[in-house]
């Protein structure tokens, strides 16, 4: 089988909770292709699900040792964990964030809330509870809210790219182009936030 058939069958493994046989496939899968980020990423995500917080960072590294402008949610997840190893947010708070894109909206608003009551400073939230409002204003107060703190690079970029979006909507098209143009100026953007950018800016002409 090829790297990409076994990172499949891992994949399917993976989500039928078979985690030991996931974890198989995913290295047979970098064995073979020990260049491609997506088994390790895969990897970091399995020992997480398995609670397994020190694998999991351990393969976060190294998928951002592959990917360093970013591999999918790679940065945010090892800053999340290793600030879990650190004792500043308690263990497990990663691993419920992940596991809320299985909720409904409204129920993942009700977590998100409690979730920043209890840690203020974890900005993935913000990020994700921003979206889930429909108010501009209470929108970009919970962006400037996530900014005004410590951040990984990826959360840091989607919440620059989503505040110049609501300025655009204010008609605000200097301050939000502004914005972007010194994301991307910046050392902190990823491959994705990076070309969501740029594609914005195109769009505005």
């Amino acid at each position: 089988m090829t790297a990409q058939e076994l990172h499949t069958k891992g994949r399917e493994a993976g989500q039928s909770g078979n985690y030991a046989e996931a974890i198989a496939f995913f290295e047979q899968a970098h064995e073979l292709d020990p260049l491609w980020p997506f088994p390790i990423y895969d990897l970091s995500y399995t020992y997480l699900l398995k609670q397994d917080y020190e694998k999991a960072i351990a393969y976060y590294k190294q998928c951002n040792q592959m990917a360093p402008e970013g591999y999918y949610t790679a940065k945010t997840a090892l800053w999340a964990l290793e600030k879990e190893q650190n004792g500043i947010f308690p263990k497990g708070l990663y691993l419920s964030y992940v596991q809320l894109e299985w909720k409904e909206e409204s129920e993942r608003m009700g977590i998100l809330n409690v979730m920043l009551a209890q840690n203020p400073n974890f900005t993935p939230a913000y990020k994700s509870l921003q979206s889930l409002y429909s108010d501009p204003k209470e929108r970009i107060e919970l962006i400037d809210k996530g900014l005004a703190l410590e951040t990984d690079d990826e959360t840091y970029g989607m919440l620059i790219i989503n505040k110049a979006l609501l300025l655009s909507f204010y008609e605000k098209m200097t301050e939000a182009k502004q914005m972007l143009s010194d994301l991307l100026a910046s050392n902190r953007f990823t491959v994705m936030s990076r070309r969501i950018a740029e594609s914005i800016i195109e769009q505005w002409g």
